[in-house]
């Protein structure tokens, strides 16, 4: 049987029976994996901070990825060929094309246009590769100027409370997007309940976020303030001026991992049936916002024996309505 790399969810699945104090055969029992297996990895990919499975899949897939590159182009005729291909200014795109026309047979000639800009990349002070590009250079998109979440809490730190569903106050984050990005929806729901509480942002700048998030929970009681569990997007990044404001701990899920914030995903979806992914969320007025959620939160649930979410949440009795 040829070896399998480890998936996100087995990494997962370390990382959180790590942090319990499993031993690795225990772990390795588990997966169906050599103990060797999961000894190697948690030295690998681990660090004096503990194991983090976003870290592991991330280190991972940095390592694939230069031994891609690697193997393809520290080949001299296959890099001096692509050298070539790019000093005419054809696009990457275009000599991956043309190498796998040329060579239709041959694998070592099959290069990914993506494995192409990985490789400029790497030689970026080399000006024989970087200014031979159509456009005279090559920027990585979407790095220097995304907003970077600082002292991020993973949801493997999250008390264990929050995975038995059973009390109220453990909510889970997100934002839904208009049109065109016009205008953003930002969601909170209790995992316990179904609970919503949601309020409409212009941008999806971490101020609007939180400000969004303060109206929301404006008449959600301290007590009912656990937790909140919400994904890496940047507008999350002033997550700890937001825990001031609202005395609600936040925690993060793993990146690409959609399946942690379930009961929030599951109510998203709920909402595009009042808003559409075709909507301009700037033409729907709060109060038609405030309509939508209540009418969700008056939806019984086949998970709540049909009772409500709204009753099910108000059992505090300190909701006002």
């Amino acid at each position: 049987m040829s070896f399998q790399h480890l998936s996100v969810s087995e990494r997962e699945t370390i990382a959180q029976m790590s942090y319990a104090g499993a031993s690795v055969s225990v772990i390795a029992r588990e997966l169906g994996r050599s103990a060797s297996t999961i000894s190697r990895e948690l030295r690998r990919n681990g660090d004096s901070g503990g194991y983090s499975a976003h870290k592991a899949q991330q280190r991972s897939m940095k390592r694939r990825s230069e031994r891609r590159v690697n193997r393809k182009l520290d080949d001299r005729m296959v890099a001096g060929e692509v050298r070539r291909m790019l000093s005419c200014r054809w696009s990457p795109e275009t000599v991956a094309g043309r190498l796998r026309h040329e060579h239709p047979g041959e694998h070592k000639w099959h290069i990914s246009h993506q494995t192409i800009y990985r490789w400029i990349w790497k030689n970026a002070g080399d000006e024989g590769v970087s200014s031979s590009l159509r456009h005279g250079r090559y920027r990585r998109r979407g790095r220097s100027k995304r907003e970077v979440i600082r002292n991020r809490k993973s949801i493997h730190t999250r008390p264990s409370e929050v995975e038995g569903r059973d009390r109220l106050g453990d909510w889970e984050g997100d934002t839904i997007v208009g049109r065109g990005h016009n205008g953003y929806v930002a969601t909170f729901v209790d995992r316990r309940s179904g609970y919503l509480v949601a309020s409409r942002m212009r941008n999806k700048r971490a101020s609007s976020l939180n400000q969004a998030a303060e109206r929301a929970f404006r008449e959600v009681p301290v007590e009912l303030r656990q937790t909140l569990t919400v994904d890496n997007g940047t507008e999350f990044a002033k997550h700890e001026q937001l825990t001031r404001r609202l005395g609600l701990p936040i925690y993060f899920a793993d990146a690409y991992s959609s399946w942690q914030r379930g009961t929030n995903e599951n109510t998203n979806g709920l909402l595009r049936q009042y808003i559409p992914k075709s909507t301009n969320i700037l033409d729907v007025m709060p109060t038609a916002l405030a309509f939508f959620v209540d009418c969700l939160n008056n939806r019984p649930r086949k998970r709540l024996g049909y009772l409500t979410p709204a009753e099910v949440f108000n059992q505090s009795g300190k909701l006002c309505n």
